[in-house]
């Protein structure tokens, strides 16, 4: 039951005839432990939960599509412009499965031997060129 890097002397049947648990009971005692349970991820905040919020509000929507900031407006209610861009993250995660459209250019899926390319002014358009949050997103 035991090994040297995790020893299990709490279940271990033979732990009273053991000589290794009293060397090992003192340093085992000022290891510190991390809280039971470990990190607690909450299912709420998992790019998994927002992909089905977006296509159950997707299936509702109109058949040309509704805004980014629409869409984020019906998914929660405090929605803000800090929240556009995990939105964008998760919108993107659908288009790349064939799970949603936007007519939003995504620059992964630029064309790879442009040169160059004339840029607006930072934070004043999505990279397709709609202003931030207008870009339309639709079932295919």
């Amino acid at each position: 039951m035991c090994t040297a890097r995790k020893p299990r002397c709490e279940a271990c049947p033979l732990s009273d005839r053991c000589r290794a648990r009293a060397r090992i009971a003192g340093p085992l005692a000022a290891v510190p432990r991390a809280p039971k349970g470990g990190t607690v991820y909450r299912y709420e905040d998992s790019n998994r939960f927002w992909r089905g919020r977006v296509l159950a509000r997707l299936r509702e929507a109109p058949a040309e599509g509704v805004s980014l900031r629409e869409l984020g407006a019906g998914l929660r209610e405090e929605f803000g412009e800090g929240d556009l861009d995990r939105l964008r993250t998760v919108v993107g995660s659908l288009e790349k499965d064939d799970l949603a459209v936007t007519d939003e250019v995504h620059p992964s899926y630029k064309n790879a031997r442009a040169v160059a390319e004339e840029r607006p002014a930072y934070g004043t358009e999505a990279p397709g060129g709609k202003p931030d949050g207008e870009a339309r997103v639709r079932l295919p």
